[in-house]
């Protein structure tokens, strides 16, 4: 797999006019049959997103592209979700249960610093940055796994914290002080409290979601 990066610049206020245009040509601009999807990661008060688009062809991945922002994935990883820490460095982790973390560089290459560091957990998926640590969460083994800023597991196991069934979406609150996980397997969102060492601690559940058959509930924000 091939992952490929396209840096946007924009002025601040048309945040949501670049996500609607990049939604909505999608497919024209990404043409190709190795085309797998793509994720869009915005910094609205500075004006700028990356486009970050996965490919099974090297080819097709550098097709009609203006510069080389074109990286291997680490073997076997399958990228799924894209976080940036405080340093701006990508970090990238992968449904096969693991995490590797690239620098970005002004052209939009990426250097590796840290590849496929295994949990020893299954189907990773979205991710969360807080309190110097990448939070992930395992939609298989029903768990979230901490890495610390140099990509380190927190826990030797791998598990920072268990959740209810299936969970697949994270939020952090906007002081960095609690963690909200979306288990659709459940139908609910777990509420932990982040520790100043990067320690989770559950601290409540909210309830009635309906369970996942299919058309679970996706998605979850927090401010």
């Amino acid at each position: 797999m091939w992952v490929r990066i396209d840096e946007i610049s924009f002025a601040a206020d048309r945040a949501d006019d670049v996500i609607a245009h990049t939604r909505n040509n999608a497919v024209a601009t990404h043409q190709g049959e190795s085309f797998l999807g793509f994720r869009l990661l915005v910094d609205r008060p500075h004006g700028r997103a990356l486009n970050v688009s996965y490919w099974d062809d090297l080819d097709e991945a550098t097709r009609n592209k203006s510069g080389p922002v074109v990286t291997a994935a680490a073997p076997g990883s399958v990228p799924f979700a894209l976080s940036f820490d405080r340093d701006a460095n990508l970090l990238v982790a992968g449904a096969a249960g693991v995490a590797s973390s690239y620098s970005v560089h002004r052209d939009g290459t990426l250097t590796a610093i840290s590849t496929a560091v295994p949990n020893g957990q299954s189907a990773t998926c979205w991710t969360v940055f807080a309190r110097g640590h990448l939070y992930a969460a395992n939609a298989g083994s029903a768990t979230i796994t901490g890495y610390t800023d140099r990509l380190a597991l927190r826990e030797s196991t791998g598990v920072t914290a268990h959740t209810d069934t299936g969970p697949i979406d994270l939020a952090v609150s906007g002081d960095d002080r609690y963690l909200y996980q979306l288990a659709t397997g459940a139908g609910v969102i777990d509420e932990y409290r982040i520790g100043q060492e990067g320690s989770l601690s559950l601290i409540g559940t909210v309830t009635g979601l309906g369970i996942d058959n299919g058309h679970g509930t996706e998605g979850i924000a927090a401010s």
